[in-house]
């Protein structure tokens, strides 16, 4: 690997898990592996860095999408000796995304984002692990906090936080790429010795990360690093939001236990085909 990229990327890792002290050496760490570029990279530098991180995969049950997921990331811990946990989301929720992918046309990627929520929390409980690791980079952190600053959505601008710690219900999650910028993934992702899942999910609708993408790009034209100033500056500023008071309101799920912000959370609503309303990120999902 070429070592400026690779000395770049390390040193971020490790300067994110430090700064918001994210894990020790002596935590269980689960990392939630997808099979594209930024979660495999995460695992591959954990364990450059000597954690001993276990993965794990969810086949979300579309088509040779998830088949293809599965080989890379079994491939990847092969390689590089991760321990490899393997669940199916129909075992949790008894439906795949392909199953409902008609009748939830218009938000299969919010129901899928639920599921996959729900099963790395609640594996990772289950488990006895201490924390689990997502690959979401700068530019993924930079779009949310836009988005929920856009509208002001204090409750969401306040969970835009590196580290989210373990509550009742809830594993500790953390995100030791956040400073770690896209084009430097790209690069670095060259470097391994394995291909990471290239084409997108056939669900994917990502028209909203275009328009901040082409913002960022405009915005970074003109004021070099923008989107570094911005994402970093939030954080360094971030204690401006102690005062907000979450007033969320957690309940347990009438049918799976979990919790949830209405009597029966999303996922087992979308289960029992009885899902009317419009499926967004608050309406009795966990949070």
């Amino acid at each position: 690997m070429d070592k400026k990229i690779f000395n770049a990327v390390k040193g971020k890792i490790r300067k994110a898990v430090e700064d918001f002290s994210m894990f020790r050496r002596e935590d269980k760490i689960l990392v939630a592996l997808s099979g594209g570029k930024d979660s495999l990279l995460l695992a591959y530098f954990l364990k450059q860095l000597g954690y001993s991180p276990d993965g794990l995969f969810i086949d979300l049950g579309i088509g040779n999408f998830s088949a293809l997921s599965r080989d890379v990331v079994e491939e990847f811990s092969r390689r590089y000796g991760i321990r490899l946990h393997r669940e199916e989301s129909t075992a949790w929720t008894g439906f795949s995304i392909d199953r409902i992918s008609g009748q939830y046309a218009d938000s299969v990627c919010s129901v899928c984002g639920s599921v996959k929520r729900k099963i790395f929390n609640n594996f990772a409980l289950k488990n006895g692990y201490d924390v689990l690791l997502t690959g979401h980079n700068m530019d993924d952190e930079a779009r949310f906090l836009l988005s929920n600053n856009r509208k002001w959505n204090w409750a969401y601008l306040k969970k835009s936080y590196p580290v989210l710690g373990a509550k009742e219900g809830f594993i500790k999650r953390a995100k030791p790429l956040v400073y770690v910028r896209e084009s430097q993934m790209l690069r670095a992702v060259k470097y391994i010795d394995v291909k990471p899942v290239e084409d997108p999910c056939p669900y994917s609708r990502d028209g909203n990360q275009k328009k901040y993408d082409k913002i960022f790009d405009a915005a970074d034209d003109g004021f070099p690093d923008f989107l570094n100033d911005y994402y970093l500056n939030f954080l360094r500023n971030y204690s401006f939001l102690s005062g907000y008071a979450d007033e969320t309101i957690l309940k347990k799920c009438s049918i799976c236990g979990d919790w949830t912000t209405s009597d029966v959370c999303k996922v087992c609503r979308v289960g029992q085909g009885n899902w009317r309303k419009k499926i967004d990120n608050t309406d009795g999902d966990v949070i």
